[in-house]
């Protein structure tokens, strides 16, 4: 399971996160649908998706 989270900036959101601790499992990268996602892990190792459209 992941919990996705919706985001006007990934790229900045992705930033800030790395900067706080948080680890990455996949940098932010464009999907091919308009979306742009990166992948973290939560303090308990869950997976978070972080998501937004790209303009």
């Amino acid at each position: 399971m992941v919990l996705v989270v919706w985001t006007d900036d990934v790229d900045q959101a992705y930033k800030d996160l790395l900067a706080a601790g948080v680890p990455s499992i996949q940098p932010p990268h464009d999907t091919g649908n308009s979306n742009r996602n990166a992948l973290l892990r939560d303090p308990d190792g869950n997976l978070v998706e972080i998501v937004s459209k790209i303009s």
